[in-house]
């Protein structure tokens, strides 16, 4: 993929769009640029990675302007088969919500043929896990 833009009505307004180069992995608001960790593109780098991956990308929106929330999944109802053995009944997952637009950097733990990053929507989520929420207080400022 190399970007994903995060349109300004998603990201809370201001008319500007913000970018976040996964090429890179930096997110940029203006001509600012917050660095995040890259290394999350194959299924055994993204493998029990999804809380740091999702905290710093979290943190690094929040820095460059975006309301962003982390994001706690639990109780897979999806498919299972092609899980890494370590996987098999999955309870937890952690991504990142901007607006209605959830964002996973380490989906490929669980679909290795996932979208790098993986942007889902409310009711792609729905269909995965039977709750997820936000995390209070999560990633603040």
């Amino acid at each position: 993929m190399g970007c994903v833009s995060i349109s300004s009505s998603i990201a809370g307004g201001g008319g500007t769009v913000k970018t976040l180069d996964t090429k890179t992995f930096a997110c940029y608001y203006g001509s600012e640029m917050f660095q995040l960790v890259p290394g999350y593109e194959t299924p055994d780098k993204a493998l029990d990675k999804c809380l740091a991956a999702s905290v710093g990308l979290a943190i690094a929106l929040r820095k460059s302007g975006v309301e962003a929330y982390l994001v706690r999944c639990e109780d897979y109802i999806g498919d299972e088969s092609g899980f890494h053995p370590y996987l098999e009944g999955a309870d937890t997952h952690f991504l990142v919500r901007v607006g209605n637009t959830y964002i996973d950097f380490t989906a490929r733990q669980f679909f290795p043929d996932a979208p790098y990053p993986q942007v889902l929507q409310e009711r792609d989520i729905t269909k995965l896990w039977g709750m997820h929420e936000d995390e209070p207080h999560s990633c603040s400022r």
